[in-house]
């Protein structure tokens, strides 16, 4: 964690006879499956890198892409988020499967995110009008960035509290 940032490092879950471990869908099957063939059977070091840079940039490194999504506010229950792949040379002129296979991969996991974060604001909403304001404890480690997010965001906000 840095002032400005925050980094998650997610490793390979590696299984018996499975290079990359048991997919969780037949959407990320079929990206192991790309991966392995494109790294001749060698596990890559690192399942995952993510960088937050606050507020709102995240660069994440997956075997052979990286993506960066950028989320933008367009109101106080609206958010977009634009999302770029890039991909070695040899993989944007000649691997179309494996880009497919990845992009659908991270796509799988963007809707499951999104449902989770609507829900979310849905309940943070109706406590709000219920006129609560509960909040949980953090899931750590894998919620330590969003309390180092939180805790930044603070810091921010009372810079510009009025006096």
């Amino acid at each position: 964690m840095g002032r400005e940032f925050s980094v998650q490092t997610v490793g390979v879950a590696q299984g018996i006879g499975k290079a990359l471990g048991r997919p969780g869908s037949e959407v990320y099957r079929r990206w192991h499956e790309q991966v392995a063939r494109f790294q001749n059977g060698v596990v890559p070091r690192h399942g995952a890198i993510w960088l937050t840079y606050y507020p709102n940039v995240m660069v994440e490194w997956y075997p052979n892409v990286l993506t960066v999504s950028t989320v933008y506010p367009i109101g106080p229950e609206k958010t977009l988020n634009t999302v770029e792949f890039y991909y070695p040379e040899e993989i944007a002129a000649c691997e179309r499967d494996y880009i497919e296979a990845q992009q659908a991969a991270y796509m799988e996991t963007c809707i499951e995110d999104d449902e989770i974060g609507e829900r979310m604001d849905a309940g943070r909403k109706a406590l709000l009008a219920r006129g609560d304001n509960e909040v949980g404890p953090y899931q750590s480690p894998m919620e330590d960035g969003m309390q180092h997010f939180h805790e930044w965001y603070r810091r921010r906000m009372g810079e510009h509290a009025p006096e």
